[in-house]
């Protein structure tokens, strides 16, 4: 199936190269230079993925993708991967935790950033991170339901982005179980964890929040030093 891939960068050089790539890797790419460009394609019609610059000739892309995860913007659920010049690690925390599903520093390999595109774009499709093969994950008032990549908390839908339902989904099927942070890495960015995860740290701090907004904390995420995260219940 052929997926949609908006591309938000003013460097028209580096979005006609992007725009080839993800074409030869059988995406179709949509393209604008700001973010007056951006919201008119997404007022057109929701892509399946975005790759948003940060700095942007009529605004920031981080504060961007505030907007979009904000209650009631309709996008909440869209993944987003950042692509831009600003490569040190404050910048990509901020991206992060502005909402971004993934981040990618330029100057950067191509093919990289494809593979990763790909990954995000299989998550976002599947929702099925974990193999299991039951459409809803249930652990206790928590249901997840795979398909649709919707979690839900005593029957509010608690709006998370896929990367956070991701997690959420490893965590839920380890009833309780502590999960390792380069497992729940894995699972997530769909790549090899390497060294460094802080990346899950920040996402899931977000989904704490998530969690403790929708229903007073009858859920929490512990950390568990050593071995990991675990889902635990409240009540």
């Amino acid at each position: 199936m052929t997926r949609t891939v908006l591309l938000v960068e003013d460097n028209v050089h580096i979005l006609k190269v992007n725009q080839a790539m993800l074409e030869r890797a059988g995406h179709r790419a949509l393209t604008a230079t700001d973010l007056a460009g951006a919201r008119a394609a997404l007022k057109a019609k929701t892509p399946d993925l975005l790759v948003l610059d940060i700095m942007l000739p009529d605004g920031d892309g981080i504060e961007f993708c505030r907007q979009l995860r904000a209650p009631g913007s309709g996008l909440q659920g869209l993944p987003v991967l950042f692509l831009s010049a600003k490569n040190q690690t404050e910048d990509i925390v901020d991206g992060l935790r502005a909402g971004g599903d993934d981040y990618l520093p330029k100057p950067y390999d191509i093919r990289v950033l494809i593979a990763r595109i790909g990954a995000l774009l299989r998550r976002a499709g599947q929702g099925t991170g974990a193999g299991s093969s039951a459409a809803v994950v249930e652990f206790g008032s928590l249901s997840l339901d795979t398909a649709t990549m919707r979690a839900f908390l005593s029957g509010r839908d608690i709006a998370l982005t896929p990367r956070e339902f991701a997690l959420l989904l490893a965590l839920a099927r380890a009833q309780g179980e502590p999960v390792t942070a380069a497992h729940l890495y894995e699972m997530a960015w769909g790549l090899d964890a390497n060294d460094d995860v802080r990346a899950v740290r920040t996402h899931v701090s977000r989904i704490r929040a998530k969690l403790g907004g929708a229903a007073g904390r009858d859920f929490d995420i512990e950390t568990d030093y050593g071995r990991g995260y675990a889902l635990v219940k409240r009540r």
